[in-house]
């Protein structure tokens, strides 16, 4: 069976390979792994990381992106009818999770690496490569960040609230500076309360915005995962793995660009158990959403035409998407992708 290719706009990493640390063959065998299970584009996204790694990760995302617009955007094979067999996910760009946020919810960032929202900060962070970056999350309480918001949307970068003690008023003013979304919902922010709204109740709140979900029922429960769904709408959700390097790989000790993570019974933790990302594939959760009642429309929503949405990519590249399928085998899981015209 095909469904719609998988678009993964928050994940760092599978198979041994970290986004913010590999070089560009690292990159190249995330790109085939993750096509293996049905993803047919992603961000790189990197966690809060010093000015020296950024520039250094974005290199590697710039080179990759370079390449890939050759090999397969202006691949001639792809032009007529027929099938095609696809061995690499699209690198769309790169995702920066932080590190403009403050330390009470930076979850398993490092906090010595961490920023103010300046306009300085952003081009150490980016120097040479700001037209990588596709996707922002920022924490609106940042010093700077709500005169750096509009910055990056006038760039044609989306901006993510996320990793935030923030209340619902300063959510809802992030969304008028030009925040489109929340990062991660429920994760690395303080639980709804029917008096302390937050950044949650915010985001299902607001019928304009996007948010993230990651949906592999450990980060978020199956019932808090439904109630997302049903109240933002598929349209409005965007799945997400937030994926380490771990993805793909037994259990054992991995980094997530540089911080030691542990890997038990596929569960990924700091050393005080802290969740720190996830070892799942969209295939996965495309499972977990079928289990509670979803449809094949509303999911091909939820995991292709929602995440695109999010981001907004180039014409070119939203028409090869929209040839782009997994293939899903007898036990659900992807196998592949098919390029089909």
């Amino acid at each position: 069976m095909l469904v719609p290719a998988f678009v993964d706009i928050h994940m760092h990493g599978c198979g041994g390979n970290d986004a913010g640390t590999c070089d560009i063959d690292g990159l190249t065998d995330m790109c085939r792994l993750l096509a293996r299970h049905g993803t047919g584009a992603f961000l790189p996204t990197l966690p809060s990381v010093s000015p020296e790694v950024s520039r250094k990760a974005l290199s590697v995302i710039d080179a990759k992106m370079k390449a890939q617009s050759e090999q397969i955007l202006k691949d001639p094979e792809l032009g007529g009818k027929g099938e095609k067999r696809i061995s690499e996910a699209l690198v769309l760009g790169a995702h920066l999770e932080g590190p403009f946020m403050l330390p009470e919810y930076k979850g398993a960032h490092e906090e010595a690496v961490l920023l103010p929202a300046t306009m300085d900060n952003w081009k150490r962070l980016t120097d040479g490569f700001e037209h990588v970056v596709k996707r922002v999350t920022i924490d609106p309480l940042c010093p700077g960040a709500m005169s750096l918001i509009p910055y990056l949307v006038d760039k044609g970068i989306t901006v993510t609230c996320g990793h935030t003690a923030a209340d619902s008023d300063t959510i809802m003013e992030a969304f008028r500076a030009g925040a489109t979304s929340v990062t991660h919902i429920f994760n690395a922010m303080p639980s709804i309360h029917h008096r302390r709204p937050g950044p949650a109740a915010a985001s299902l709140a607001d019928d304009n915005t996007y948010t993230e979900l990651i949906c592999d029922f450990l980060h978020v429960n199956k019932i808090v995962c439904k109630m997302v769904v049903k109240c933002k709408s598929p349209d409005k959700v965007a799945i997400i793995t937030d994926s380490c390097e771990a993805a793909g790989m037994p259990d054992g000790t991995y980094q997530l660009s540089g911080q030691e993570i542990k890997v038990i019974n596929g569960e990924a933790r700091m050393e005080d158990g802290r969740l720190a990302s996830s070892t799942v594939f969209v295939d996965i959760e495309r499972l977990n959403l079928m289990s509670l009642g979803f449809g094949e429309r509303d999911i091909s929503k939820l995991t292709h035409y929602t995440p695109i949405n999010c981001i907004s990519p180039d014409i070119t590249v939203k028409k090869y998407l929209s040839y782009l399928y997994a293939d899903i085998g007898e036990n659900g899981l992807a196998k592949g992708l098919i390029y089909k015209k």
